[in-house]
């Protein structure tokens, strides 16, 4: 197959087994999914974000096409040699062409196995955040215990999810002057915090306080006050900021 055959591929994967949060039922999705996360935190984030998550997920995807008996001697040692590097977080892999060999690995390997195959509880990731060693690096006391605030200190997208599909209460207060979890994100200018957060279904003109709404939290961040501006945020204050 040639590369556009291989994406086409790879698209069907992606639209076909890998659902809109959280992991994939089947190895098939959790394959495509892994790889497109790897890439995403690499390329993105420089993987500032990188943790056991990214870890066990290139992991699995080794052992799963390692152990298939798919591939000869070539491909073997280039999968393993990439995973590697992959798992060299500290040095993130930021060109496409990594990824890409190993999607189209993960594709051949579909095509050997087109039967879903149902995900093993012991390659499924628990998204539970916890404080104790996170607390370190995120340097934010209040965080400790809110596993929705460590989440978007993180800036995790899977965290977040699994934190507000759990329970945690999205305008819940973050600081001493009364900001949700929002308006923080908008301080920061953290665009996808701030697109998930209102997905998912927060008060876009929450006021804190001192009589800040969100818009005026990010009076300072050109891009996230645009964003807000568009999806109808208010500022509080006498006069647009």
């Amino acid at each position: 197959m040639n590369k556009e055959h291989y994406f086409e591929k790879a698209k069907y994967l992606w639209n076909e087994y890998v659902p809109k949060s959280g992991q994939a039922d089947t190895v098939q999705g959790e394959l495509i999914r892994s790889i497109e996360k790897l890439r995403d935190e690499a390329q993105r984030n420089g993987n500032i974000n990188w943790n056991s998550h990214h870890e066990k997920m290139a992991i699995f995807i080794k052992e799963t096409l390692i152990s298939s008996l798919v591939f000869n001697e070539e491909n073997l040692s280039k999968i393993k040699s990439i995973i590697e590097s992959f798992l060299d977080y500290k040095s993130p892999k930021t060109s496409d062409s990594p990824y890409d060999f190993i999607t189209e690995r993960i594709v051949d390997w579909y095509l050997v196995n087109q039967e879903p195959i149902p995900l093993k509880e012991t390659d499924r990731i628990n998204y539970t955040v916890d404080s104790e060693g996170v607390q370190g690096v995120i340097g934010d006391p209040q965080a400790q215990g809110n596993p929705l605030k460590l989440a978007l200190n993180l800036s995790n997208e899977e965290m977040v999810i699994a934190a507000l599909e759990n329970g945690a209460d999205i305008e819940q207060k973050t600081d001493d002057f009364d900001n949700t979890p929002l308006s923080t994100m908008a301080t920061r200018g953290n665009i996808p915090m701030i697109q998930l957060l209102i997905k998912y279904g927060a008060n876009i003109n929450a006021v804190n306080s001192i009589g800040w709404s969100v818009l005026d939290m990010a009076k300072h961040k050109k891009e996230a006050k645009k964003y807000l501006k568009s999806v109808g945020a208010k500022s509080a204050q006498k006069g647009e900021i």
